[in-house]
C-alpha cells in the first residue's frame, strides 16, 4: 500500500507493528532441558519485555497435569537482561494466563474488496502510547495440522491480553525458578 491512504494510516494510526517471525525459534532457543515451550508474549515501550511460556512435566498421558513455569526478560542488543522465572505452583494465575493466550482468537487476513472489514484502515481501537504487543506460540489448525504462529499489534485483543497477563503475573516474578 502506498500513497496517501498509506500516509493517512500511518499519520493517524501509527506504523505498523515490525514483522516478529524470529518469536517463535528464539523462545524454542531459549527453552531449558527440562521444558517444553508452549507460547510466549512480548510489549514493547521503552525496550522489549518478553514472557515465554515451558510446560516442565506431564500432559502427554490421560490423567498428567502439566506444570508450567515462564521466563521474563528485557531484550537488549546485548541479549537477555533482568531475566526472572515464575512457576505455576506458586503462581496460580499462570494457568489463567496460559488459558487467554490459548483462547485468543485466531488471525483472519483481510483481503481489499474481497474481505468483511477489508478495509487497511484499523476500525477497532488503537494504542496511541507507541507501544507494540506480539503473541506467539505453536498450535493446529482447524484441520489438526500444526501451525507456528505470530501475531503483532498496537491495540485490541492482543494489547488486552499482554496488559492483562502483566498485571495478573505481576508479583510471581522472582529471581530463580526455586
Amino acid at each position: 500500500m502506498t500513497g496517501l491512504p498509506f500516509f493517512v494510516a500511518v499519520f493517524l494510526f501509527g506504523a505498523p507493528a515490525p514483522p516478529q517471525d524470529n518469536l517463535v525459534s528464539s523462545s524454542v532457543r531459549h527453552e531449558p532441558s527440562d521444558g517444553v515451550f508452549v507460547g510466549g508474549y512480548s510489549v514493547e515501550r521503552s525496550g522489549l519485555w518478553v514472557t515465554e511460556f515451558y510446560s516442565r512435566q506431564g500432559g502427554g498421558l490421560p490423567g498428567d497435569v502439566p506444570a508450567y513455569f515462564a521466563r521474563r526478560a528485557l531484550n537488549t542488543p546485548e541479549g537477555p537482561d533482568q531475566i526472572r522465572w515464575a512457576v505455576s505452583e506458586s503462581c496460580p494465575e499462570m494457568k489463567d494466563v496460559l488459558g487467554g493466550l490459548s483462547d485468543l482468537p485466531a488471525l483472519a487476513i483481510r483481503v481489499p474488496g474481497i474481505s468483511a472489514y477489508s478495509s487497511l484502515l484499523p476500525t477497532g481501537p488503537m494504542t496511541m502510547d507507541g507501544a507494540s504487543y506480539a503473541v506467539w506460540g505453536n498450535g493446529r489448525q482447524a484441520d489438526g495440522a500444526f501451525v507456528s504462529m505470530t501475531m503483532s499489534s498496537g491495540g485490541g485483543a492482543i494489547a488486552r491480553f499482554v496488559e492483562a497477563a502483566d498485571r495478573q503475573m505481576a508479583d510471581c516474578w522472582k529471581d530463580s525458578r526455586d
